[in-house]
């Protein structure tokens, strides 16, 4: 996901300065919330993969915050 992230930020950066800004703010809010996804699975592993059902639901919550992130990202 951090690849297509790069490449729709590199389309970002050659469409109309006005648009492309909002979409790079986009883009940018959707990484943040790569960011935090990637945070807590790093957080998980570290525990040694106990205790899944602590992590479970902020993982559940940030991946789908980012799935919204990206989409918003895609329309």
């Amino acid at each position: 996901m951090g690849t297509r992230l790069d490449r729709l930020a590199t389309k970002a950066d050659a469409v109309e300065a006005d648009l492309g800004i909002e979409y790079r703010k986009q883009i940018d809010h959707a990484k943040e919330k790569q960011s935090v996804v990637r945070d807590k699975l790093n957080a998980y592993r570290a525990s040694g993969g106990q205790k899944w059902d602590n992590f479970r639901g902020g993982v559940e919550m940030a991946w789908r915050e980012l799935e919204d992130a990206f989409k918003a990202v895609k329309h």
